[in-house]
């Protein structure tokens, strides 16, 4: 069965500009792209790349642009193409997508933009929402965090548990922000404000019987 060839697009350069700078953009064995779904060529190249290179992606259909608006939806794809660096241009050829829509990329940085872990500010997407064969490294580049996911959330349950007293969303917020796990806070955050909910429903009575409620003191150390 004749396998079907890749569109060749107009746009792309296949040699290496003479005045291209050899950098990690340019140059490298990562490399991250910016696909369309509704550009034919682009996927055509993202069904190539599941066959040819380890990769992962994920598609962005809840970013929001500086005026409030809802972006374009896109795909994200952080793909690795071997052991040996290669020209950006001669993966574009390869892919037959113009150049301008990739870049060479560090692997786990990237990968945690998928989800945009360390971007606390963008819409905070699941990990269950990434496809691909590098699911385990991203999970892997999550954990050299300084803390882990899990012990970001676990250390949100003992604040919670530990407060003797009413703690409002502002204050635990703003500890959140203060003690690093404002990402985890995004992330799960119908769990934890369920937990606030329980936690201040035993305090309200009983701080209303006696003039008012009091926000309890919470400090990170």
């Amino acid at each position: 069965m004749t396998q079907k060839r890749i569109r060749r697009s107009p746009y792309v350069f296949v040699r290496k500009d003479k005045n291209m700078e050899r950098n990690f953009k340019t140059y490298n064995r990562n490399f991250t792209l910016l696909l369309y779904p509704e550009d034919e060529s682009h996927t055509i190249a993202l069904e190539y790349i599941k066959k040819h290179y380890d990769y992962e992606y994920i598609t962005h259909n809840k970013d929001i642009t500086e005026d409030g608006e809802l972006k374009k939806e896109h795909i994200h794809c952080v793909i690795r193409v071997g052991n040996n660096p290669r020209w950006i241009t001669a993966v574009a050829e390869e892919l037959q997508i113009p150049v301008n829509y990739i870049e060479g990329c560090n692997l786990d940085k990237q990968l945690r933009y998928l989800i945009h872990f360390d971007n606390p500010d963008k819409h905070q997407y699941d990990i269950t929402e990434c496809k691909g064969n590098m699911t385990n490294r991203l999970m892997e580049s999550i954990n050299k965090d300084k803390m882990t996911e899990l012990e970001k959330i676990n250390k949100m349950i003992e604040l919670i548990n530990n407060t003797d007293g009413y703690i409002s969303i502002y204050n635990f917020t703003s500890w959140c922000c203060k003690a690093g796990c404002y990402d985890a806070f995004r992330r799960s955050q119908m769990i934890f404000l369920k937990m606030l909910d329980e936690n201040n429903a035993k305090y309200a009575k009983k701080e209303n019987n006696n003039g008012g409620i009091q926000n309890a003191e919470i400090s990170i150390f």
